[in-house]
């Protein structure tokens, strides 16, 4: 009798094909999924604070002149004593206030559209709004027209 060593031979997974069945488990993402910008209820807000900061303003200057633009009140012009003209606006405190941080609305918002992801939507508006500021400043009704209707085709207005 002779002494042979035998060994048995297994298939490997590859061979059984049990590589192709085993799944990697996906990367978790931490909170809600992203909204895109279309469907954000602050998407002129945000819309406004890029073109503002496009412009040179800072972020919180920014902040204040989008919540200005969208949400504020009239500007109302006073004429005192035919020397100084004082302009006023109401500015609507971001919701909720916070009494014991007032710049905390300005700060989220600041943020909210610094993560904005630039979609033709939110490109289009802040173009839009930065030409309209330019046509107002330089009195260009047919460009002031044109943006603005430009803003109200994209849900604004």
């Amino acid at each position: 009798m002779s002494h042979q060593k035998v060994t048995a031979k297994f298939p490997t997974d590859a061979e059984r094909g049990l590589s192709a069945m085993v799944r990697q488990p996906k990367p978790h993402r931490r909170g809600r999924p992203p909204v895109p910008i279309e469907r954000d209820p602050q998407r002129f807000e945000i819309a406004c604070w890029w073109a503002f900061t496009e412009m040179g303003l800072g972020k919180f200057d920014a902040a204040r002149r989008a919540l200005l633009a969208t949400k504020g009140g009239p500007i109302t012009l006073e004429d005192i004593e035919g020397v100084l003209i004082r302009a006023t606006a109401t500015i609507p405190l971001p919701q909720p206030f916070d009494p014991d941080d007032p710049d905390k609305g300005f700060r989220r918002l600041s943020a909210k559209a610094q993560r904005a992801k630039p979609s033709p939507w939110l490109i289009n508006s802040a173009g839009l709004v930065q030409g309209l500021i330019t046509f107002i400043a330089s009195n260009n009704t047919t460009g002031i027209c044109l943006a603005y209707d430009g803003l109200i085709k994209l849900g604004g207005g």
